[in-house]
């Protein structure tokens, strides 16, 4: 009977360890983490597939989140057959995780999105948009003939105006969804004049991507977009770029059209030169349900620095109201373009713009912007947020720790704190994920409160005992967040023209410098430093 015993201990033990391994969880094939206390929705995002996931999508397994159930996905092939990425749509919630792994099971291939190809055009749409594309330009039409409101009603249009010819154009599907839908038009003018329209559309979202490139370097074409054809826009939705007395930057203001300019379109506001000037606009027919809007994304791809000036072409456009009804004209040289269309439900567009007291919170269709032409959380999950700092030493830029440390002696409390320091940092993301009052990388001195406060109050914050191990953690990943934002060309680029006066140009330097500083131990900490102090000895 002993062995019987040990027998049945021995099985007992094994059945514990089994049931234990088969209760771990297995390492997540993919997973982000918001540091920055920000709300992301329906995001979509991408990750590179090592060969064993590779095979797993190829497979047509599931992508599965925490809960389950399975997400749409599809695969982004590279140049080469062991680039392969993976695109999903996520929400992230403030300071959450999020972790997705492919299992066993069918592929969920089931979204709104929707291709109809006819003989005529191509058609991508979802529940809440949709553009038409020509695949033939007949006459003077451009590639966009038409793109989708709320309402189902199609508006708009495009022509290409030139004194050349077409030589050829074509229209070629690149991706076909579930996550998004893509889609390139190509045309020649001549032997050597090149332009390309690449349209992307996402699933659920109303949003229209569009990325220009053109090598233009001869006759005039223009590119114009028509913004009038069974719209019949009356009312201009804008972000004042002046401060006067009677408004200030970014309030949200409202103007009924009239013949000639109606606003200026830019990538980077030069602010204070005219009140209808920025990167976004909206247009609406009072009365009506629906609003187009069209904004300029990531400026930095507007100017190539290497392309004499003379060949680009200039990245302010104007919207004019003329006999051709309302349009917007797209010079085509050696350039590229990144712009976007909104089109949206019109009363939730207005409600900063009615609001009796003066409001510059980021409107509804600039919140679209931001999550597509500043801040993507695909971008953001690149940056890093999470890195060995026990090597730092602080306080460390204007004090040392023995004074800081006589300073505060005779003090019962200190304002130094863990808990000011992450108000700080707050404050200083909310510039560049909410942009309340001024666009990205407009009139960056005026930002130089909260963005030096931020930095110099967590030089003190992150000395030896102050904060929990996970307040430290976040406020160094949100002071590294900082450092990238203030570092990218679409914050400030002189040799873009994206620059005011020389001081500050010189403020921006001093953010640099100091976030490099601060963050010693980053791997981009280097760069930054170099940066600033490169621009602060010219």
């Amino acid at each position: 009977m002993r062995w019987l015993r040990h027998a049945c201990a021995s099985l007992v033990l094994l059945t514990l360890v089994c049931s234990g391994l088969s209760a771990a969880s297995p390492a997540p094939d993919f997973r982000l983490r918001d540091w920055l206390g920000h709300d992301w929705q329906r995001e979509p995002v991408t990750f590179s597939l090592t060969a064993a996931q590779a095979r797993q999508a190829k497979s047509g397994q599931a992508l599965r989140g925490a809960n389950g159930t399975a997400i749409p996905y599809q695969l982004i092939y590279g140049a080469t057959a062991h680039d392969l990425r993976i695109a999903f749509q996520t929400d992230l919630p403030a300071y959450a995780v999020r972790e997705f792994r492919l299992a066993p099971g069918t592929a969920n291939r089931t979204t709104d999105l929707r291709i109809v190809e006819t003989a005529d055009a191509v058609e991508l749409t979802n529940a809440q948009t949709g553009i038409r594309l020509a695949k033939t330009l007949a006459a003077d039409r451009g590639p966009i003939s038409a793109v989708r409101l709320p309402s189902g009603a199609w508006v708009g249009g495009s022509r290409v105006i030139t004194k050349t010819p077409v030589t050829a154009y074509a229209v070629k599907i690149l991706a076909r969804g579930p996550v998004y839908a893509e889609v390139v038009c190509q045309a020649a003018f001549g032997p050597t004049a090149t332009w390309s329209l690449r349209i992307r559309l996402y699933a659920g979202e109303p949003v229209v991507l569009i990325d220009e490139a053109s090598a233009i370097d001869g006759p005039a074409v223009t590119f114009s977009l028509d913004l009038q054809r069974q719209l019949n826009p009356d009312t201009l939705l804008y972000r004042s770029g002046m401060s006067t007395g009677e408004t200030y930057y970014g309030r949200n203001c409202t103007w009924t059209l009239a013949p000639g300019e109606v606003y200026r379109l830019e990538p980077w506001l030069r602010w204070q030169e005219s009140m209808r000037q920025g990167n976004y606009f909206g247009l609406y027919h009072d009365g009506s349900d629906d609003l187009l809007a069209v904004a300029a994304r990531e400026a930095g791809a507007w100017v190539d620095p290497s392309v004499p000036a003379e060949k680009r072409a200039w990245h302010r456009q104007s919207v004019q109201c003329d006999a051709q009804g309302v349009h917007l004209d797209f010079p085509l040289k050696v350039c590229r373009r990144k712009w976007m269309y909104m089109t949206l439900p019109a009363e939730p567009c207005l409600v900063e713009a009615r609001d009796p007291k003066p409001n510059a919170a980021s409107p509804l269709p600039y919140r679209y912007l931001i999550k597509y032409g500043h801040f993507p959380l695909d971008m953001v999950k690149e940056y890093v947020l999470e890195w060995d700092a026990s090597a730092e030493t602080h306080p460390r830029m204007l004090i040392t720790k023995p004074m800081l440390e006589r300073y505060l002696a005779p003090m019962q409390g200190h304002p130094y704190s863990m808990e000011k320091a992450l108000q700080y940092a707050r404050e200083c993301i909310h510039v560049f994920l909410n942009q309340g009052g001024l666009p990205y990388g407009s009139a960056p001195h005026m930002q130089s409160r909260v963005v030096i406060e931020a930095l110099m109050f967590a030089d003190t914050a992150l000395r030896d005992g102050e904060g929990t191990p996970e307040e430290r953690q976040r406020l160094r990943a949100q002071l590294a967040f900082v450092g990238y934002a203030i570092s990218r060309p679409e914050y400030w680029s002189p040799e873009r023209g994206y620059a005011g006066t020389a001081n500050m140009t010189t403020m921006v330097a001093a953010y640099r410098l100091a976030a490099g500083s601060l963050l010693s131990s980053h791997p981009r900490a280097a760069d930054w430093r170099k940066a600033g102090m490169t621009e602060l000895v010219r």
